[in-house]
Formats: structure tokens, sequence, C-alpha cells
């Protein structure tokens, strides 16, 4: 939890030394989600749909004492990337949600968005994400990969980060992860199957956070 602490502090300066945009960012499915076969009884258990009334009633309920404009836009899409859930978009709806939560700390306008899309995913569709969404990161996740090994389950997630600002992917990077239960916010039922998607978002998010603040020139 140490590097956590560490990681919110960085942030806090970058915020108080410089003028710098406000942080928008879009985080896509994984392109690939690899399970070992002793895994995939456990991850139907994540799968579930929800009705157009089902949507409309999230959607009303989670807005009704919402002022700000681009926060209902948030509600909206996020209410939508549920309607129909399994393991890859609980993995990403994680990784939205920790990276939003910690930005919003520091920033009262952030926007985040989770986004199912399995087009191809080049520069050109990048820049015309951040362009039409008016964000500037994008959380490509390219493939995640949980196994179970000797009765311990592990796995890796590939992901890659695009900065509009520069134009360029300034990270991409493949984390091991593992089933531990960490407890306090990344608390879980060690050794199983929810722990290893907790983690391996959690890790993934906080390796983004740590990119998205390690240069200046990201943010203006």
């Amino acid at each position: 939890m140490l590097r956590h602490t560490l990681l919110f502090l960085l942030i806090s300066q970058l915020v108080i030394a410089q003028d710098i945009e406000t942080p928008g960012v879009i985080v896509l499915t994984p392109l690939e989600f690899q399970l070992d076969e002793s895994l995939i009884a456990d991850s139907k258990e994540l799968e579930t749909t929800m009705s157009d009334e089902q949507v409309a009633e999230c959607i009303g309920s989670q807005s009704a004492y919402v002022e700000r404009e681009s926060l209902k836009e948030s509600i909206k899409i996020e209410c939508n990337f549920k309607t129909n859930s399994n393991i890859s978009t609980v993995f990403t709806y994680i990784v939205y949600v920790w990276i939003g939560y910690r930005l919003s700390n520091y920033f009262e306008n952030v926007t985040t968005y989770p986004r199912k899309d399995q087009n191809k995913r080049g520069i050109q569709d990048y820049e015309t994400l951040c362009e039409k969404n008016g964000i500037n990161w994008i959380v490509n996740i390219k493939k995640v990969n949980f196994i179970s090994e000797l009765g311990e389950l592990s796995g890796e997630v590939t992901f890659e980060l695009w900065n509009q600002n520069v134009k360029e992917v300034v990270q991409s990077e493949t984390i091991s992860v593992d089933s531990r239960n960490r407890g306090l916010e990344m608390s879980c039922e060690d050794g199983k199957l929810d722990c290893l998607i907790t983690n391996g978002a959690i890790f993934t998010a906080t390796e983004i956070l740590e990119t998205m603040i390690s240069e200046e020139k990201y943010w203006r």
C-alpha cells in the first residue's frame, strides 16, 4: 500500500505545480481474454444481462441528484456498459473505476468511460476516439491471461496507454499478477478468481497512473 500512497502524493504535487488539462480517459475492453479451463466455470458466475428497463432505471437512479452534464453522460455510458457483463467487462470496469476514483481526488471534472470495442486499435483509431469524445488518454487492454497451476492462480495483463497531447503510445507493458488478498481497498477472497481479477485490474490501473504523472508534457 506504500506504493499507492506515494502515487497519490505524486499526483497531488503534479496538480499543485502545474496548470494542466483535466484528464479524460477511455478504458477499452480486452481484445483477448484467456482463461485456464479450470477457471471457466467460476467466470460464468460473472455473466449478467440487464434489460432496457433496468438500464433506464440504473441511469435514472444514479443521475437523480447529479447536475454536471459530463457526469450524467458518464453514468449513462456506465449503465449501458453493464448491459451484458462477463469477466472481460468486469475486469475493464474495475480498471476504469480505480483510475477515475484516484484522479477525481485531484480534479473536479474528470471524465472516464469504459468502452466495449473490438475494432482495430491503431494510432488513427486512438486519435479519432480522443477527438470524438473530448478525452486525452486511451487505455487499450490488449490481452489478459489467467492460469491455474498446482492450485495457484496467476496471470498476465498486456496493455498500452495512448496520450493525445503527444499523440504517442507512452506505455506498452505486460505485468504479472497473483491472487493474494492484500486487504483494505483491494480486499478479496484469497486464492480465488475474484482476487486475481481485482489484483490484475488494480495493478494495471496503478501502473497506468504512474505513467500518466511521469511527464509534464502529457498534461499540457
